[in-house]
Protein backbone atom coordinates (compact mmCIF):
# COMPACT_ATOMS: atom_id res chain seq x y z
CA UNK A 1 0.00 0.00 0.00
CA UNK A 2 1.30 3.45 -0.93
CA UNK A 3 1.05 6.72 0.97
CA UNK A 4 0.08 10.15 -0.31
CA UNK A 5 0.76 13.38 1.58
CA UNK A 6 -1.44 16.31 0.62
CA UNK A 7 -0.12 19.72 1.64
CA UNK A 8 -3.04 22.13 1.61
CA UNK A 9 -5.80 19.62 2.30
CA UNK A 10 -8.71 21.97 2.77
CA UNK A 11 -12.44 21.35 2.27
CA UNK A 12 -12.30 21.87 -1.51
CA UNK A 13 -9.85 20.32 -3.96
CA UNK A 14 -7.63 18.91 -1.21
CA UNK A 15 -10.58 16.94 0.15
CA UNK A 16 -11.39 15.54 -3.29
CA UNK A 17 -7.77 14.53 -3.89
CA UNK A 18 -7.68 12.75 -0.54
CA UNK A 19 -10.87 10.83 -1.34
CA UNK A 20 -9.73 9.85 -4.84
CA UNK A 21 -6.33 8.56 -3.86
CA UNK A 22 -7.66 7.02 -0.67
CA UNK A 23 -10.38 5.02 -2.42
CA UNK A 24 -7.70 3.79 -4.82
CA UNK A 25 -5.88 2.22 -1.88
CA UNK A 26 -3.45 4.90 -0.72
CA UNK A 27 -2.89 5.73 2.91
CA UNK A 28 -3.57 9.46 3.22
CA UNK A 29 -1.73 12.12 5.22
CA UNK A 30 -3.55 15.45 5.14
CA UNK A 31 -1.66 18.60 6.11
CA UNK A 32 -3.26 21.95 6.76
CA UNK A 33 -3.41 24.95 9.04
CA UNK A 34 -6.89 24.53 10.50
CA UNK A 35 -7.41 21.74 13.05
CA UNK A 36 -11.19 21.75 12.57
CA UNK A 37 -10.85 21.14 8.83
CA UNK A 38 -8.34 18.35 9.43
CA UNK A 39 -10.61 16.69 11.99
CA UNK A 40 -13.61 16.78 9.66
CA UNK A 41 -11.62 15.47 6.72
CA UNK A 42 -9.95 12.62 8.58
CA UNK A 43 -13.31 11.56 10.06
CA UNK A 44 -14.85 11.53 6.58
CA UNK A 45 -11.99 9.50 5.13
CA UNK A 46 -12.04 6.98 7.97
CA UNK A 47 -15.77 6.51 7.41
CA UNK A 48 -14.78 5.34 3.91
CA UNK A 49 -12.29 2.85 5.43
CA UNK A 50 -9.34 4.95 4.27
CA UNK A 51 -6.27 4.87 6.49
CA UNK A 52 -5.56 8.51 7.26
CA UNK A 53 -3.89 10.90 9.69
CA UNK A 54 -4.09 14.68 9.93
CA UNK A 55 -1.12 16.96 10.61
CA UNK A 56 -1.24 20.63 11.39
CA UNK A 57 1.33 22.52 9.33
CA UNK A 58 1.87 26.02 8.00
CA UNK A 59 3.83 26.03 4.73
CA UNK A 60 5.42 29.35 5.68
CA UNK A 61 7.06 27.72 8.71
CA UNK A 62 9.69 25.34 7.29
CA UNK A 63 10.45 23.48 10.51
CA UNK A 64 6.76 22.79 11.20
CA UNK A 65 6.17 21.56 7.65
CA UNK A 66 9.25 19.36 7.76
CA UNK A 67 8.26 17.88 11.12
CA UNK A 68 4.72 17.16 9.92
CA UNK A 69 5.97 15.35 6.82
CA UNK A 70 8.48 13.36 8.83
CA UNK A 71 5.70 12.37 11.24
CA UNK A 72 3.49 11.30 8.33
CA UNK A 73 6.33 9.26 6.85
CA UNK A 74 6.87 7.53 10.19
CA UNK A 75 3.17 6.96 10.94
CA UNK A 76 1.96 5.83 7.52
CA UNK A 77 5.03 4.47 5.79
CA UNK A 78 7.26 6.12 3.21
CA UNK A 79 5.56 8.92 1.27
CA UNK A 80 5.16 7.81 -2.35
CA UNK A 81 3.10 10.76 -3.61
CA UNK A 82 3.31 14.41 -2.57
CA UNK A 83 0.61 16.82 -3.70
CA UNK A 84 1.45 20.45 -3.01
CA UNK A 85 -1.84 22.33 -3.13
CA UNK A 86 -1.70 25.48 -1.00
CA UNK A 87 -4.64 27.77 -1.65
CA UNK A 88 -6.10 31.05 -0.49
CA UNK A 89 -9.52 31.21 1.07
CA UNK A 90 -9.75 34.43 -0.94
CA UNK A 91 -7.23 35.64 -3.51
CA UNK A 92 -5.54 38.89 -2.49
CA UNK A 93 -6.57 41.46 -5.08
CA UNK A 94 -3.72 43.95 -5.38
CA UNK A 95 -3.07 45.73 -8.71
CA UNK A 96 0.40 45.36 -10.18
CA UNK A 97 1.25 49.01 -9.64
CA UNK A 98 0.47 48.75 -5.92
CA UNK A 99 2.14 45.54 -4.80
CA UNK A 100 4.96 45.80 -2.30
CA UNK A 101 7.96 43.55 -1.64
CA UNK A 102 6.08 42.18 1.36
CA UNK A 103 3.12 41.22 -0.83
CA UNK A 104 5.40 39.26 -3.15
CA UNK A 105 7.41 37.77 -0.30
CA UNK A 106 4.26 36.42 1.32
CA UNK A 107 3.19 34.66 -1.89
CA UNK A 108 6.64 33.28 -2.61
CA UNK A 109 6.92 31.92 0.94
CA UNK A 110 3.63 30.07 0.52
CA UNK A 111 3.95 28.79 -3.00
CA UNK A 112 7.65 28.43 -3.76
CA UNK A 113 9.60 28.16 -0.53
CA UNK A 114 6.99 25.89 1.03
CA UNK A 115 7.17 23.64 -2.03
CA UNK A 116 10.96 23.47 -1.85
CA UNK A 117 10.77 22.57 1.83
CA UNK A 118 8.22 19.82 1.19
CA UNK A 119 10.18 18.36 -1.71
CA UNK A 120 13.47 18.39 0.17
CA UNK A 121 11.77 16.49 2.99
CA UNK A 122 10.18 13.66 0.99
CA UNK A 123 12.52 13.35 -1.98
CA UNK A 124 15.37 11.41 -0.29
CA UNK A 125 12.96 8.57 0.50
CA UNK A 126 11.61 8.54 -3.05
CA UNK A 127 15.09 8.42 -4.54
CA UNK A 128 16.06 5.60 -2.18
CA UNK A 129 13.04 3.57 -3.33
CA UNK A 130 13.54 4.58 -6.96
CA UNK A 131 9.97 5.79 -7.43
CA UNK A 132 7.55 8.51 -6.45
CA UNK A 133 5.36 11.36 -7.65
CA UNK A 134 5.57 15.08 -6.90
CA UNK A 135 2.46 16.93 -8.05
CA UNK A 136 1.84 20.67 -7.84
CA UNK A 137 -1.22 22.81 -8.54
CA UNK A 138 -1.16 26.41 -9.76
CA UNK A 139 -3.66 28.84 -11.24
CA UNK A 140 -3.56 30.19 -14.78
CA UNK A 141 -1.71 33.31 -13.60
CA UNK A 142 1.36 31.05 -13.66
CA UNK A 143 1.10 31.28 -17.46
CA UNK A 144 -0.74 34.51 -18.20
CA UNK A 145 -0.50 37.77 -16.24
CA UNK A 146 -3.60 38.74 -14.28
CA UNK A 147 -2.94 42.36 -13.25
CA UNK A 148 -5.27 42.30 -10.24
CA UNK A 149 -3.43 39.36 -8.62
CA UNK A 150 0.07 40.03 -9.89
CA UNK A 151 1.80 38.99 -6.65
CA UNK A 152 0.05 35.62 -6.85
CA UNK A 153 1.10 35.30 -10.48
CA UNK A 154 4.74 36.00 -9.73
CA UNK A 155 4.84 33.21 -7.15
CA UNK A 156 2.74 30.81 -9.23
CA UNK A 157 5.04 31.25 -12.22
CA UNK A 158 7.97 30.52 -9.92
CA UNK A 159 6.34 27.34 -8.63
CA UNK A 160 5.59 26.17 -12.17
CA UNK A 161 9.19 26.81 -13.21
CA UNK A 162 10.46 24.89 -10.18
CA UNK A 163 8.19 21.93 -10.94
CA UNK A 164 9.24 21.75 -14.59
CA UNK A 165 12.91 21.97 -13.61
CA UNK A 166 12.41 19.16 -11.11
CA UNK A 167 10.81 17.06 -13.83
CA UNK A 168 13.92 17.23 -15.98
CA UNK A 169 16.21 16.49 -13.05
CA UNK A 170 14.24 13.59 -11.56
CA UNK A 171 12.63 11.74 -14.47
CA UNK A 172 15.81 9.69 -15.09
CA UNK A 173 15.76 8.68 -11.41
CA UNK A 174 12.25 7.25 -11.40
CA UNK A 175 10.42 10.18 -9.79
CA UNK A 176 7.55 11.68 -11.77
CA UNK A 177 7.03 15.42 -11.37
CA UNK A 178 3.98 17.18 -12.73
CA UNK A 179 2.28 20.54 -12.46
CA UNK A 180 -1.44 21.07 -13.07
CA UNK A 181 -2.37 24.53 -14.30
CA UNK A 182 -6.00 25.13 -13.34
CA UNK A 183 -7.86 27.87 -15.20
CA UNK A 184 -11.19 27.47 -13.46
CA UNK A 185 -13.06 28.73 -10.45
CA UNK A 186 -13.39 25.41 -8.61
CA UNK A 187 -17.04 24.80 -7.81
CA UNK A 188 -18.83 21.74 -6.47
CA UNK A 189 -21.10 20.12 -9.04
CA UNK A 190 -19.95 22.38 -11.88
CA UNK A 191 -18.75 19.92 -14.53
CA UNK A 192 -15.10 20.36 -15.39
CA UNK A 193 -14.72 22.78 -12.46
CA UNK A 194 -15.98 20.24 -9.93
CA UNK A 195 -13.21 19.36 -7.45
CA UNK A 196 -13.95 15.64 -7.80
CA UNK A 197 -13.45 15.93 -11.56
CA UNK A 198 -10.15 17.78 -11.10
CA UNK A 199 -9.02 15.19 -8.53
CA UNK A 200 -9.74 12.43 -11.05
CA UNK A 201 -7.63 14.26 -13.63
CA UNK A 202 -4.80 14.56 -11.09
CA UNK A 203 -5.03 10.87 -10.25
CA UNK A 204 -4.76 9.92 -13.91
CA UNK A 205 -1.90 12.42 -14.30
CA UNK A 206 -0.10 10.65 -11.46
CA UNK A 207 -0.63 7.22 -12.98
CA UNK A 208 0.00 8.10 -16.61
CA UNK A 209 2.91 9.17 -18.74
CA UNK A 210 1.53 12.42 -20.11
CA UNK A 211 4.49 14.71 -19.58
CA UNK A 212 5.29 17.26 -16.95
CA UNK A 213 2.34 19.62 -17.33
CA UNK A 214 -1.42 19.22 -17.42
CA UNK A 215 -3.80 22.06 -18.21
CA UNK A 216 -7.35 22.10 -16.90
CA UNK A 217 -9.82 24.66 -18.20
CA UNK A 218 -9.81 27.14 -21.07
CA UNK A 219 -6.31 28.56 -20.70
CA UNK A 220 -6.77 31.31 -23.25
CA UNK A 221 -4.35 34.19 -23.10
CA UNK A 222 -6.26 37.24 -21.89
CA UNK A 223 -6.42 40.31 -24.07
CA UNK A 224 -4.16 43.22 -23.05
Amino acid sequence: MKTIAIVGAGPGLGRSIARRFGTAGHRVAVLGRTPENLDRLTAELRALDITTRGYRADVTRPSALTDALHDADSDLGGIDVLVYNPAHAKLPSIPADRITPDDVRSEVEQKVLGAVTAVNTVLPGMLKRGRGSLLFTVGSSALYPVPTISAVGIASAGLRSYALSLHHALAPQGVHVGVAVIDLFISQGDGEADPDHIAERLYEFHRGDSGAEMKIGHLREPRP
